[in-house]
C-alpha cells in the first residue's frame, strides 16, 4: 500500500461548530484537528445562519498548519413598502417584490424600490440584527390631464402608457 505524505491540520472558526469540507468531502466540525495529505487543497466551511466560506490551503509534509477563520453572520429580514408588489433591488440585483424575505450580512446594503404609479426610491439599510422588517415607502406619482407618461421595463420589453400597454 502506497503511503501519502501528510501533515496535521488545525482548523478553528469563530464561532465554532462549522462543518469542514476538504476537496468536497466532509471531514469534521470545527474546531478540527486531523491528518491531511500534503499538497494543495480546497476547503469549505458551512454553518447555519453564516456565510459559506470557500478557500484553499497548501499542506506541507510534517509541517502542522493552523487556520483561524472568522465566520460572517447572515441575518434574515423582510423589506416591505406602502406600494404592495414593488420591485426590490439589492446591490443592483432584483430580489423580488414587496413584501420580500431576504438575507444579508451585518452592515449597510443599498436597496431600490420601483413600482408603477410611484416614484422610485433608493436608500441604504443598516442591517444589524436588531430589526427583522424594514419599510421603504414610495411617494405617489400624480398624473395631469393632457399629458402622456411612458414607462419602459427593459427586462420584459414593455412600453407602458397611462391606460395602455404595448409590447415592442
Amino acid at each position: 500500500e502506497l503511503e501519502h505524505a501528510q501533515t496535521t491540520l488545525n482548523m478553528n472558526t469563530n464561532p465554532a461548530g462549522a462543518d469542514l469540507y476538504i476537496d468536497g468531502k466532509k471531514v469534521g466540525t470545527t474546531p478540527f484537528t486531523g491528518q491531511i495529505d500534503a499538497g494543495p487543497h480546497k476547503y469549505t466551511l458551512r454553518k447555519t445562519n453564516y456565510a459559506t466560506l470557500d478557500s484553499s490551503l497548501v499542506a506541507i509534509e510534517d509541517k502542522p498548519l493552523t487556520i483561524n477563520q472568522k465566520m460572517i453572520a447572515i441575518i434574515p429580514f423582510t423589506i416591505k413598502s406602502n406600494a404592495y408588489g414593488a420591485n426590490v433591488y439589492m446591490d443592483g440585483w432584483k430580489i423580488g417584490e414587496t413584501p420580500v424575505l431576504t438575507e444579508h450580512q451585518n452592515g449597510e446594503v443599498q436597496v431600490r424600490l420601483t413600482c408603477y404609479g410611484y416614484h422610485s426610491r433608493t436608500t441604504t439599510l443598516n442591517i444589524n440584527g436588531k430589526k427583522d422588517t424594514y419599510t421603504v415607502n414610495l411617494k405617489r406619482r400624480f398624473f395631469y390631464p393632457d399629458e402622456i407618461y411612458l414607462s419602459v421595463d427593459y427586462g420584459f420589453g414593455n412600453l407602458t402608457t397611462v391606460g395602455a400597454t404595448m409590447g415592442f
